[in-house]
């Protein structure tokens, strides 16, 4: 059984397509928000392991429910997020990519109201808290948009020393809660 949520453009259901993934990881447009500026780096046998490792979720306590993300219309890879570890009654932590040829044109907003509908409606989640780059205006704005607001803190991710190639990076905390969430959709 295959997870789907659908928008008006894009759907979210399980990563089927490893050499789009590997493209998105290894991308460094992509990957330098999250402290990566050359990307992952990873392999197509890390990326078919990966996949074959992360379904099914089982335990969404433990795991990070992490889905790809479709263009409906072409069925065309776009990016991934992740639901974060929803199964925990505590705020969880959702993660968006996209492919640099997908920004801009609204499909982060959609993602993002997708998720967080999911979150709120089907899981008993209470809040939701994304964590952009400090740099990555644009992934702010759309997570203002969408409702979330900036708590003011700021979190830096220091890479472990086994993680050649990566930086640190400082993220905004913007959160959202599940009765803010509903009390305007209502």
């Amino acid at each position: 059984m295959e997870l789907r949520i659908l928008g008006p453009r894009v759907y979210l259901g399980h990563h089927r397509d490893p050499q789009a993934l590997l493209r998105l990881w290894n991308d460094p447009n992509v990957m330098t928000s999250v402290g990566w500026p050359k990307g992952l780096g990873v392999s197509p046998d890390y990326v078919q392991q990966w996949i074959a490792s992360s379904y099914p979720v089982r335990d969404p306590a433990r795991q990070n429910y992490r889905l790809a993300i479709y263009d409906q219309a072409a069925d065309a890879f776009m990016g991934e997020t992740a639901l974060g570890y929803f199964g925990r009654q505590a705020d969880t932590e959702p993660d968006l990519k996209l492919l640099p040829e997908y920004w801009g044109q609204g499909y982060g907003t959609e993602v993002v109201n997708l998720v967080t509908d999911f979150l709120f409606t089907m899981t008993a989640c209470p809040a939701i808290r994304f964590t952009p780059n400090i740099h990555n205006k644009a992934a702010i704005r759309v997570y203002e948009k969408c409702g979330f607001i900036d708590t003011g803190e700021r979190i830096t991710w220091e890479p472990p020393p086994e993680a050649a190639g990566a930086v640190a990076v400082t993220a905004a905390c913007l959160r959202l809660t599940k009765a803010d969430h509903l009390s305007v959709y209502a």
